[in-house]
């Protein structure tokens, strides 16, 4: 080699950034150029000078690059980017070798090796693949998400189609005859076909609420032998009116406070007995079992047991794997579908958790269920829960003036309608602010109650309302105000209480319930109207 050529390839190998490397054919180090020394720290190409890679201890592994060298020296046969892990300056980085025999005289006398370290490369690479696998995986869950949410969907429209189809056909036929009798029989299975629907829809919004994480448990102190009392009472009537026997041992005392949501608790409990009626022929049996054990002896907590048991038509092996999922109802000629929803089992379930209960179920086709509610709770103090009755006047609504905002025509007529049959006295309006004018222009203390509706065109119920309280006359101030909305959400009952209203109603509205509502509200500002008057 001439001495140009020499210093020319010194000179390339100072002042290339690539790490080469070169070695006998025993794999030990004959030199390196500056880029291979600088890259791990050594002061000079002494430091690996007749030394093999295994004496350097700097790889994690002695294989691969052990055997590719062996494979280079044997065969002739280069490689390229073998990857394996060194040591470098106290850290173990990734590095890619690649390596080719060196010839004299046609016979291998080494090999010349590269390498370049790929740790950051690798590193970026195998985050690329976990974001991969992470928006596989969204995407299956959304596609997942969007299969589950069309499904829903498409049951719902096919669930409420059902009643909707029997209000308008049943109406079509009693537009068609002049049979009262006739007539009076489609009104009813159009009721019928209204409440059916009426459920459907507050099911569906609730099971909607549950699943979005917007419904947690109220805890509070409740009597639970009162609760289960108004069960009871509202069960009996439809055990007995379906001639069933209707057994209940409750083992708890007659005044027994615990810490619970008594709206939870009741909505799981009246699903499992109304289900249990509902799915047990007549001459059956349903038991309503209740029993505490260790309660109040270890940090006032006590573990409940509610057993609902019926010797009913059962459920398959099949239905119990799916029972609670939404829409899921078991066909079976003895009970119409169109008697439910099929969402009660899920709601009761998602009630259950939200208690933080557990719900198990034994069951068998032909003959009967028995569904068992275990809830561990903290009891609350013991309080005289007797109270003094109140004075309802029978004629408390007679005469009485209401204030009905309502934009919707059929809203506004039926509720007038039913509210005038029921002796009152009715003036509309069409939106808060008429609303809000109709008080001003009204005589002090000369309505009794306002209706609101929340959403209407213009100024809504809620301002309305708070418009209606900043008034600047006595009555406005304790007017009773009462929300009749479709907003039927919990944060929608705040708002309406923030807004200043009483109570909050949802629609369709049960007159039974209007009534029972409004009732108290009438009676009690009468008696203040007559204190200050």
């Amino acid at each position: 080699m001439s001495l140009q050529l020499d210093t020319l390839l010194k000179k390339i190998l100072s002042t290339t950034q690539t790490a080469i490397f070169w070695k006998d054919k025993d794999r030990r180090f004959l030199g390196a150029n500056k880029a291979f020394l600088d890259y791990y720290g050594f002061p000079s190409v002494d430091s690996i000078l007749g030394k093999t890679d295994e004496e350097m201890g700097w790889h994690e592994e002695n294989e691969p690059y052990k055997n590719d060298e062996i494979s280079v020296l044997q065969t002739g046969k280069s490689t390229r980017r073998v990857l394996g892990r060194c040591m470098c300056r106290g850290e173990m980085r990734d590095i890619v070798a690649s390596k080719s025999p060196m010839y004299e005289n046609g016979e291998i006398i080494g090999l010349v090796g590269t390498f370049e370290d790929v740790t950051e490369a690798l590193a970026s690479h195998r985050k690329i693949k976990q974001l991969n696998r992470q928006l596989r995986v969204a995407a299956k869950k959304a596609q997942a998400a969007d299969n589950a949410k069309t499904e829903f969907l498409s049951n719902v429209s096919h669930d409420m189609r059902t009643p909707l189809n029997g209000i308008l056909g049943f109406a079509e036929l009693a537009l068609l005859t002049d049979d009262p009798g006739l007539q009076r029989s489609y009104l009813e299975k159009i009721a019928a076909s209204g409440r059916l629907l009426r459920k459907l829809i507050d099911d569906t919004l609730e099971l909607s609420h549950i699943a979005s994480g917007q419904t947690e448990a109220n805890v509070t102190d409740v009597d639970v032998s009162a609760l289960l009392g108004d069960l009871i009472t509202t069960i009996e009537p439809l055990a007995h009116s379906k001639q069933l026997e209707f057994h209940v041992d409750n083992q708890l005392q007659e005044t027994h406070m615990i810490r619970t949501d008594p709206v939870l608790l009741s909505k799981i409990l009246l699903n499992l007995l109304s289900n249990a009626v509902k799915f047990t022929p007549a001459g059956g049996k349903v038991e309503f079992q209740i029993t505490s054990h260790d309660a109040y002896r270890q940090n006032d907590i006590a573990h409940y047991c509610f057993v609902v048991r019926d010797n009913g038509i059962g459920m398959s092996e099949e239905f119990q794997r799916k029972m609670y999922e939404p829409f899921t109802q078991e066909m079976d000629s003895a009970i119409p579908l169109s008697e439910g929803t099929g969402l009660g089992l899920t709601i009761t379930r998602q009630a259950v958790e939200l208690l933080g209960g557990n719900l198990s179920v034994e069951s068998q086709k032909g003959h009967g269920t028995f569904f068992t509610l275990e809830l561990t709770l903290r009891a609350a103090e013991q309080k005289d829960t007797s109270t003094p009755e109140t004075y309802l006047s029978a004629h408390a609504l007679q005469d009485a003036k209401l204030l009905l905002c309502e934009d919707n025509p059929l809203n506004q007529e039926i509720a007038k309608s039913l509210l005038e049959m029921n002796g009152m006295q009715v003036i509309c309006a069409a939106d808060g602010e008429e609303g809000l004018r109709t008080v001003q222009e009204s005589d002090l203390y000369g309505l009794d109650l306002i209706l609101m509706d929340i959403r209407m065109p213009g100024m809504n119920g809620l301002v309305a309302s708070k418009a209606i309280r900043a008034l600047n006359r006595p009555d406005t101030k304790k007017i009773p105000i009462v929300a009749l909305s479709a907003n039927a959400f919990q944060e929608d009952i705040a708002e309406s209480r923030a807004a200043g209203m009483n109570a909050h109603l949802t629609k369709p509205f049960q007159i039974e319930r209007l009534l029972s509502c409004i009732t108290p509200l009438i009676e009690n500002y009468r008696r203040e109207k007559e204190s200050v008057q």
